[in-house]
């Protein structure tokens, strides 16, 4: 991912808000960061960007030697459904679905046949913790097991990258730190990951730290081991 003199703009009643200003910046495959800023200062638009959910104002973003900026519609649908996992601060889980269910629901999307989205399924609930509660519906779940349902259900087409936005947000401190210990674990088995967040203990879990003020990127650098 190469983002290069990137700027968002955006029209309002009072003219022209812009949100990030001249940001450049590369992430290498199988990175683990942390986009850390207080609010306001850019880190939703620069994942809204990041995932193809938006594109530049001004500049380029390359997603794989593509120049997102150029793709129409469909394509940057087909690129959040196979290349890119997100993981929200409310989960987005459809409570009448089970864990299971919602698991596969990437995988519906993509044409995967049904019992090979049930197996990867399983496999992915068992990587994050939650054999024992495929069956589930979110409700039944705790917040912390939600956001496992979530994290497996971005895992569910083999993506590139993860990215996750306020990840800990809505749970308390231990169960944050065990999904940002999850997020390490998948980058150590090879996943780049990308958590925007205002919690800097959340944003040294990563091993490289990217600021954000005002839109614009003020400090990147790595994160020592403590």
């Amino acid at each position: 991912m190469q983002l290069s003199s990137v700027f968002k703009h955006y029209s309002t009643g009072a003219g022209r808000l812009t949100v990030l200003r001249d940001v450049s910046l590369t992430i290498a495959a199988g990175e683990f960061v942390s986009v850390i800023g207080p609010s306001g200062s850019g880190k939703s638009t620069l994942m809204h960007i990041l995932g193809c959910l938006d594109v530049p104002s001004e500049g380029t973003y390359r997603f794989q030697d593509l120049n997102v900026g150029t793709l129409d519609a469909s394509a940057l649908a087909r690129i959040r459904n196979r290349e890119i996992g997100f993981v929200f601060q409310n989960f987005y889980l459809l409570p009448r679905m089970s864990a299971l269910r919602n698991v596969e629901l990437p995988m519906v999307y993509r044409g995967v046949p049904r019992a090979e989205r049930r197996r990867r399924a399983e496999a992915l609930l068992e990587r994050v913790g939650l054999a024992d509660r495929i069956h589930h519906l979110p409700n039944e779940l705790s917040g912390g097991q939600r956001q496992r349902v979530a994290i497996a259900r971005a895992l569910a087409n083999d993506p590139a990258v993860i990215l996750a936005d306020e990840p800990t947000g809505a749970l308390d401190t231990q169960t944050g730190r065990e999904i940002m210990a999850l997020f390490r674990a998948l980058n150590e088995q090879g996943v780049t990951v990308v958590v925007i967040t205002h919690d800097p203990d959340v944003a040294r879990t990563a091993r490289r730290m990217i600021r954000l003020v005002d839109g614009r990127i003020v400090s990147d650098g790595r994160v020592e081991e403590s």
